[in-house]
């Protein structure tokens, strides 16, 4: 395990990355570079799927209202 802030080691001698985030650990294979592009595509799937239930949402309550 390592903890360090320069990209260029972790790029280096990383095989995987481990992210903690909101008591949640995601472990993804790869140096730094390959975890951003996986972590920020989950990022961007998680945002699209929360744009489409909040239109499934508004659609709904529009249905509802009538």
């Amino acid at each position: 395990i390592i903890i360090s802030h320069d990209r260029h080691f972790l790029n280096m001698v990383c095989t995987h990355m481990a992210d903690l985030d909101y008591g949640e650990l995601r472990v993804y294979p790869g140096n730094y570079d390959e975890y951003m592009t996986a972590a920020t595509q989950a990022r961007e799937r998680l945002l699209a799927d929360n744009a489409k239930k909040k239109a499934q949402i508004a659609d709904l309550q529009s249905f509802v209202s009538r």
